[in-house]
């Protein structure tokens, strides 16, 4: 239908996102990322937004990307974990890109993160993966900035 408008009520909700995330890929017969894939992609995305200096880490299986910007706060000083749960338009990467905090979601056994609004674990918690002996996300949390940490089943691919 060429020329035609959509509008709102157009839009069709098609459920859960990361439940569709992992739907595609499945459909589409492709490799669920993996932790190296992941990690190369939020660095990407970092420097897109301006979140350098940044820093990668690996500690075991775990790996652990920090920035002296806390990325997820906006300009109001507000903190939002929404790009871990929904697809979230990256405008930095172009049309149809999205930022990749919610593949970790999807796919990673455990993400944990911390800024100066305190430390939530996103997927899995503590007790069942815990963060590596001696390993603090303090360490990693550089002044007001934000660090993400996430472990894959598999270990680091």
């Amino acid at each position: 239908m060429a020329g035609r408008k959509y509008t709102i009520d157009d839009i069709k909700i098609v459920g859960d996102p990361l439940t569709v995330i992992r739907k595609l890929y499945s459909r589409a017969g492709m490799e669920a990322p993996g932790a190296s894939f992941c990690a190369a992609a939020l660095v990407q995305q970092l420097l897109l937004m301006a979140a350098t200096p940044a820093q990668v880490d690996q500690r075991n299986a775990w790996i652990f990307i920090s920035s002296d910007r806390d990325w997820l706060k906006a300009e109001d000083g507000s903190v939002s974990k929404r790009p871990f749960l929904h697809i979230e338009p990256l405008l930095q990467a172009g049309s149809n890109s999205h930022r990749m905090e919610v593949l970790l979601t999807a796919f990673a056994t455990a993400v944990v993160t911390a800024g100066t609004d305190g430390t939530e674990w996103i997927v899995g918690d503590q007790g069942r993966h815990p963060l590596p002996a001696g390993v603090t996300l303090e360490e990693f949390q550089r002044g007001c900035g934000r660090v993400v940490a996430f472990v894959f089943a598999e270990g680091v691919s």
